[in-house]
Order: C-alpha cells, then structure tokens, then sequence
C-alpha cells in the first residue's frame, strides 16, 4: 500500500501528501478502535480509492509527538519570540524551550519585530542561548533579512513554529513566501497579548520543507515533574553535570548549576524562571 505524509486535518478529512498529489482520506474503523488518532506530521499507509481519495489503515510509529498542537515526527522547533507588542517574556521562552526538550526536538529561537526594540538591550539572551547550543536568530519578519538562512534551516525537515499569539508566526511564513497569504492579526492592547489567528496545525511545502504554523498562545502548560525539570532544563547539562545525584539545583551547597549562575556562566535570569517553576511543581501546581 501507498504512503505518505499527513499535513492536515479538517472537518473528519485527513489530507495525505504522497510525492506531488493529495490524498483526501477518511481513518478505516480499525484506527477507531484501537483508539490511534492520525495527527499532522504522521507517516501513514493508506488505501487509495477513485478520485484521489482514500482510508488511512495505519500510523507508522511516531519518532516524537506534542499535544499542544497535535503534531508528530517533528525535526525542529522554530520558537518565534516578540521582543515587543507582546513584550519579551524570559519565561515563557524558557517554558517553550522546556516543552520542545522534553519531546526530544531540537529547538531554534527567532526574536521578531527588532524594529520596535534596541537590540543591543537583548543581545544578553541571545548570546546566552547560543552559548547553550541553540541556534538563534533576529529580524523584523517584513524584512526578513535572515530570509536565506531560514531557508537553508527549513530545507528537507519537518518544522512547526510555535510561540506567543502574535509574535509574528504567519507573518514570517507570508514573507517566505507570498503565494500562502496566511491571516494575520495585530496586538490586542486591551489584553496585552496576541490575538489568535491560526486555528489549526498544516503543513505547508516551503523552502524544499514542511513547515508548519501552529496555533498561538500567550500561556502554556507543562506536565513534567521537578527531577525530569532538573535534567532537562535549557542549559543546566551543556557545562558539565552537578556532581549530585538528583540535585534540585536549589538548596545545596557545592550544587554546580548554582556555582555556574554565580559565575555568569549560566544566565540568573534563566535560572530564576527554574526555581519558579520548581516552586510551582513542588506546590501540586501545573506548569
């Protein structure tokens, strides 16, 4: 049987891109009962009818998955962070990168709307996070003048951009490439955050990729537990490990991560946001 990649689903329809045809396929009874819901990113197997349409009769094993957005064999993360309208949040950015970690993707991070902002008065994250290995960018996304470098980033992957409701998301899409005229949508003040204007997760055939623009959110939460937070929090493990074993990183004296913020080597302000999500699962509370 014919495979392919689902882009997207809408309306009980899961569209499947084989090669350069789409696939309108319905999920056979057997993917019903076994409870396996086909999500966008999915390599499936299908059953092809008349008229480019079909049934999806299985869901090959998924290297990866989310649940907010629903998607699945994701290569990388593209997290759109505003640096203003809405105003640059430290801690979302790290719960953002927390939620792409945990589901063992590999995170880059593009600070939008540097027009609206001194730059040089953010340089201090943008080095920070380079120096933890991940790849970061700026621009204003109706400029782009990062354009070739995404580009060759989004070349042969698989990519969801993800972050704040109006970071910029569609707009950086629209100026990758016009043709998608994707709706976008300004600030709304009287909240102080992003209005929504992608209402669900397709990929979309950009720069010889699949990108995807996923839905905004100027909140998120996490289910993860405080030894999980310890191991895996951007940067804690990039300078060597604590030499104690399932180390909070909080109160111990000698604990290496703490030495490391001391040092500068590790930002305080990205450590400060640890210790509040540790609070905040210590205390029974979902991040």
């Amino acid at each position: 049987m014919p495979s392919g990649d689902l882009i997207k689903v809408n309306g009980g329809n899961f569209y499947v891109k084989d090669n350069n045809k789409i696939i309108v396929c319905h999920a056979s009874g057997k993917l019903r009962d076994y409870k396996v819901i086909p999500v966008p990113g999915d390599r499936v197997i299908y059953e092809e009818l008349e008229n480019d349409k079909g049934y999806i009769k299985q869901v090959e094993k998924r290297k990866n998955s989310l649940v907010r957005p629903a998607v699945s064999n994701i290569d990388q993360a593209l997290i759109v962070t505003s640096l203003k309208d809405p105003d640059f949040s430290s801690y979302l950015l790290d719960k953002l990168l927390l939620q792409v970690l945990d589901n063992e993707i590999t995170p880059l991070i593009y600070f939008s709307k540097v027009d609206k902002v001194n730059i040089n008065d953010y340089m201090k994250y943008i080095e920070y996070y380079r120096s933890i290995g991940i790849e970061c960018y700026y621009g204003n996304s109706l400029a782009l003048e990062n354009k070739k470098v995404l580009e060759e980033i989004f070349k042969g992957k698989k990519t969801i951009l993800t972050g704040q409701s109006g970071a910029g998301k569609s707009t950086l899409l629209n100026s990758l490439d016009s043709s998608l005229n994707l709706k976008t949508s300004d600030i709304s003040y009287s909240l102080g955050r992003g209005k929504h204007t992608t209402r669900e997760v397709e990929f979309m055939e950009i720069c010889g990729g699949l990108v995807a623009d996923t839905p905004g959110f100027s909140s998120l939460k996490l289910d993860i537990d405080s030894a999980r937070l310890s191991c895996i929090y951007p940067g804690f493990k990039n300078f060597g490990e604590c030499k104690f074993r399932g180390c909070k990183h909080d109160k111990e004296i000698g604990c290496k991560i703490k030495n490391d913020v001391d040092d500068g080597i590790i930002l305080r302000e990205s450590y400060e946001n640890y210790l509040r999500l540790l609070k905040d699962i210590s205390g029974g509370k979902k991040i």
